[in-house]
This record gives structure tokens, sequence and C-alpha cells, in this order.
């Protein structure tokens, strides 16, 4: 895939009759990708695809994305995006008192999104925004993240990360026998972070890792789009 400059084949494992899967654990950026047996390339034609230089297709990476709204609207509710360069609009599905949603299919990547009813724009308020060029705010899409470390502290444990530059301090609330968890909900990236406890900074060395400027290693994490 494009992850890698198309360098490296990845093997894919066999589970049932003719399924065949692999995990990677790649950067917050829209991928193409391309499968190979012997000397013959293929896409999925199931999968969202894109053209390619050769005349042929390759695959885009794509999740499924619930976008939802409550709220009370006299007209139908539409949604429109940066992932068509708000050329169309999606129009959400009302279900139960005032609670709107739609299904999309999306190559992964951070999004910007809107509402509309009517000739009348607006966002969620209670989701996370970006500002906007005309003095108003987009939604920016995000997914509920646990992070979590298990080990011993004589004090209370924090995480710090990218996703703030590093400003803000979490507290973890620790559950069962040295067990620590908190949930944030972070717009769809790939993101660094690290536990702190006192003045201690640590990184779990059990999850994914990179390294930092200061010659250790900080953890890392992709969020992916999920239910908005």
């Amino acid at each position: 895939g494009s992850w890698d400059g198309w360098r490296e084949a990845r093997k894919l494992s066999k589970s049932g009759d003719n399924e065949y899967s692999v995990f990677l654990m790649l950067p917050c950026r829209q991928h193409q990708y391309k499968f190979l047996t012997g000397d013959t390339w293929f896409y999925d034609e199931t999968k969202p695809t894109v053209p390619n230089e050769y005349g042929s297709f390759n695959n885009i990476m794509s999740s499924h994305v619930m976008l939802t709204w409550e709220g009370v609207a006299s007209d139908d509710v539409y949604v429109m995006g940066s992932w068509d360069g708000w050329s169309e609009a999606w129009k959400l599905s009302k279900s139960g008192d005032n609670e709107y949603s739609v299904f999309l299919m999306l190559p992964c990547c951070q999004y910007q999104y809107k509402f509309r009813t009517g000739d009348t724009w607006f966002y969620d308020e209670t989701k996370p925004t970006v500002p906007n060029e005309y003095g108003s705010f987009n939604n920016i899409m995000s997914s509920h993240v646990m992070l979590t470390w298990e080990g011993v502290a004589s004090d209370d444990v924090y995480v710090m990360g990218s996703w703030d530059g590093w400003s803000e301090a979490w507290k973890l609330s620790k559950s069962g026998d040295n067990e620590y968890s908190v949930f944030l909900m972070l717009p769809c990236c790939q993101y660094q972070y690290k536990f702190r406890t006192g003045d201690t900074w640590f990184y779990d060395e059990t999850k994914p890792t990179v390294p930092n400027e200061h010659g250790s290693f900080n953890n890392i994490i992709e969020v992916s789009n999920g239910d908005q």
C-alpha cells in the first residue's frame, strides 16, 4: 500500500474458507492498497476504489461512520462535509423524538462537517468543532477513546498527549488492582501520549511506541472514524 510507498508486501493470514486478513498500525491519512498473489495484482471489487496510473484501480481505506444530531427541526435535516468537497447533501433519517442519523462509508481521514435544514446551516454544539472561514464553526469527526495502564503507582496517574499539544493532564481512574483508565473524545488522527505520576514520566511497554526527542519513547494511538 501507499503507507510505505508500496515497498513491503504484508502476508495475509487465512481463516475459514477463503477468508484472508492482516492487522496493520498505520498513520492517520488516506491510504491506497492492492492485493498480490504470485505475479498477479488485484483489487477487491466489493470495497471503495480509485483509478490508478496503470488504467486499473486501487482500493482505498474506508470505514462505516454514523453521524447523528439530536434537536428540533421543522424540515428535513442534511449533512455535508469535507470528504467530498462539500458537494453532496446527505439526508439524515429521523428515529424517535428529535433524533437524526445517517450512515456513510468514508475513507479513513479527518473530516469536517456541518448540518443543514432548509436554508439554515448549523453545527452540533455537543460535538468537537473547529473554526471555519465564515466566522462560525464546523464539527470535526472524533471518537471515544479509552486509554489504559496497568501497574503499581504510589500517586495519581495522568496522561498527556499530542492531541492538545501536550497542554492538559488527564487523570486516570483506578479500577481493580492496579488498573487505570480514562475516556477521551478525540478527533480522528494519529496521536502520541505518555503517562505521568508525580514528577515521573513513563510509557506503557505493552502498547505501540515511537522514539521521542528526549531519547525515550512515547506511546502511539490511531483514532479512526467512529459514531459521531
